[in-house]
């Protein structure tokens, strides 16, 4: 391999590192903002559970 291929393929690699760190960050906040979402919709659900429980009707 010529030293211009070297180059080539390494500069290749750190573009691809580059790229899987940026996806990776990516799906991690993804993942972050569903977390919260499914939080908040269970947290609603047990609030209106317990003021069913409790006689009062929201829905």
């Amino acid at each position: 391999m010529s030293i211009q291929e070297a180059r080539l393929f390494e500069e290749y690699k750190r573009d691809m590192r580059l790229k899987l760190k940026r996806e990776t960050r990516r799906k991690a906040k993804i993942e972050k903002l569903v977390n919260i979402i499914s939080t908040m919709i269970i947290s609603i659900v047990v609030t209106i559970s317990y003021l069913q429980m409790l006689g009062i009707d929201i829905i």
